[in-house]
């Protein structure tokens, strides 16, 4: 019953269409008790040879309750499960909303596949509960109730007692299974998730597996999971075993009772036969309400559950900071001021005394060694992390006060991982701007030095580069994504290694547009291992063990014999050789 305390927001909101279910079934119930009786007085009047015009008036009035009944239940399922279909599209919203807010550390800790499965197969058992769950409380409730005031007025108490007595003793051990059910269940659905994670990584990196001949060990991993998760369904499977044959003997209890106890009625003219056929199908009507109270137990705890596992990722504190300015200010000077950063829950500082100033118009070039926190420094400048010891100011203002939605239109990012949608070139490139001009698609895809390669393609901008953008080639993939980047005219453009696949002739030609299309308008930021592209920025940081060890222009960086002179000339001489 604490699942339907906890989804009674979605209740209140939805109450016309409950409220209008529960007026139908309290009519179905009041209908369902008529065939019943009228079927004991037939029996009795043909018993006592009363044979007239009435019994086809009572026959009549049966099949019209019958039809009616049908065509009510047909409508209150529409209104139930209606509503119940709702409330998933509202859980899968809102979890896909949360998930949005979520800053990076929380997608460190939780694998895709589970957080898919926590989306799909949990919703679906809370919403299963919020349908079929108030379908079974509602209508064993008002059916048993009712059936059980009628078997009690208008045919024999102790009957009544008698039969029901098996009942409780169902209940408690029903019980008894509901506890089970919910801790099995709650194991069940976290090994489904471990499934769902190995089955989205190996599909997601198939490629990598074939190209090392690793079908093999890939193939004994998911037999393990899989049998892992088939072990755990078992169990589940075995406790929900018991429900039946427990509700199965307590109705076959109830009956026996009934038929020795009723006949020896009869018998003693306490009853009639009638009255007893009547009270053996108001019995068999009661059985539905037995099953649905136990079937009731099952869903709720499977629904709890899938509910705690929906809101242990709901809950979690990991909202990326939202603050309430706006940002007004057509340009502006970048600081960056990091005293210290580590990760959370992690004791390596990644980042310290980091000091840049960025003019607005500049071209300022990150490098440095391989782990040497390039890539974190950009990802704190775009607020994916919070940062205890330090700030980025933009124009004075803290950028952890700003609206998350200004700051992001401030800045485009080219990442090194480069992410391609399963769609066509063109609406990969007009992702973030997707009402853009063919005119400006066209544009940008020129100064990403990609627009031959497009109206090469079968079908140009139009052709379908399938999951991840499989056919086409690590430098294709990263020139879209600088065109993709380019489209949105923003202030600020970071190139996070966008350039490491794609050839130096091609990397010179991407880079004299970019500076062309900078001009007067733009601040980019970039990273890369290859230093030749630093020639023409403006201001260079070499960052070693989270630090900046040395700063300046390419010429004057060239003057020290420092990391930068050395790996320059090395990447010169590997080039000319």
């Amino acid at each position: 019953m604490k699942l339907f305390y906890q989804i009674n927001w979605y209740f209140i909101k939805e109450w016309k269409r409950y409220i209008g279910s529960t007026i139908l079934l309290i009519i179905i119930s009041i209908l369902q008790l008529l065939p019943p009786k009228l079927v004991g007085i037939l029996i009795d009047s043909i018993l006592n040879k009363q044979y007239n015009i009435k019994l086809y008036y009572w026959i009549s009035i049966i099949i019209l309750t019958s039809f009616s009944i049908y065509i009510l239940r047909y409508i209150w399922r529409i209104l139930l499960f209606g509503a119940a279909y709702q409330l998933a599209v509202e859980l899968r919203v809102k979890i896909y909303s949360y998930l949005s807010k979520k800053n990076t550390i929380f997608y460190l800790n939780h694998r895709t596949g589970d957080l898919m499965a926590r989306a799909t197969s949990d919703v679906d058992r809370v919403v299963f509960a919020a349908g079929e769950g108030v379908l079974t409380l509602v209508d064993s409730l008002i059916t048993g109730c009712s059936v059980l005031i009628i078997m009690i007025t208008q045919i024999n108490l102790f009957l009544t007692i008698v039969a029901l007595l098996p009942m409780p003793i169902m209940a408690i051990i029903i019980t008894k299974f509901g506890k089970q059910l919910h801790y099995a269940f709650k194991k069940s659905q976290a090994s489904f998730s471990q499934l769902n994670n190995q089955t989205q990584e190996s599909l997601t990196n198939i490629h990598t597996i074939k190209g090392f001949g690793l079908e093999q060990n890939e193939m004994k991993k998911f037999k393990t999971i899989a049998k892992y998760t088939s072990k755990k369904h078992i169990q589940v499977s075995k406790i929900d075993a018991k429900f039946d044959p427990t509700i199965h003997s307590a109705i076959v209890s109830s009956n026996l009772l009934a038929i020795t106890f009723g006949s020896l009625l009869v018998w003693k003219n306490i009853i009639t036969l009638g009255q007893l056929t009547s009270f053996m199908m108001y019995l068999g009507l009661m059985i539905w309400p037995t099953l649905a109270l136990a079937w009731m137990f099952n869903i709720l705890e499977r629904g709890g559950a899938a509910w705690n596992r929906i809101q242990s990722i709901i809950n979690k504190d990991f909202f990326i900071p939202n603050g309430n300015q706006t940002i007004l200010d057509k340009h502006g000077k970048l600081i960056i001021n990091i005293l210290k950063f580590k990760f959370p829950n992690h004791n390596k500082t990644i980042l310290k005394n980091i000091s840049i100033k960025i003019d607005f118009n500049q071209i300022i070039g990150l490098c440095g060694p391989t782990g040497s926190g390039k890539s974190t420094l950009l990802n704190l400048i775009q607020g994916n992390f919070n940062i205890i010891k330090g700030d980025i100011l933009y124009n004075k203002s803290s950028i952890s006060n700003f609206k998350n939605i200004c700051w992001k239109k401030k800045i485009s990012v080219v990442n090194q991982n480069t992410i391609l949608f399963s769609n066509t070139i063109k609406n990969n490139i007009t992702l973030g701007h997707p009402n853009a001009s063919q005119n400006d698609i066209e544009y940008v895809a020129k100064l990403a030095n990609i627009h031959q390669d497009i109206i090469n393609f079968p079908d140009g901008y139009h052709t379908h580069i399938g999951e991840r953008g499989i056919m086409l080639s690590g430098g294709q993939k990263q020139r879209i994504s600088i065109a993709r980047a380019l489209l949105l005219q923003s202030e600020i453009l970071i190139l996070d290694d966008a350039l490491s696949a794609i050839d130096g002739q091609t990397q010179n030609r991407i880079l004299k547009n970019i500076k062309y299309w900078k001009k007067n308008k733009h601040t980019i930021i970039l990273t890369s291992h290859k230093l030749s592209i630093f020639n023409q920025v403006d201001n260079i940081f070499i960052l070693d063990n989270g630090s900046i060890v040395q700063s300046g222009t390419h010429k004057k960086l060239m003057q020290y014999n420092n990391w930068y002179n050395k790996m320059y000339n090395q990447q010169k001489l590997i080039i000319n050789y």
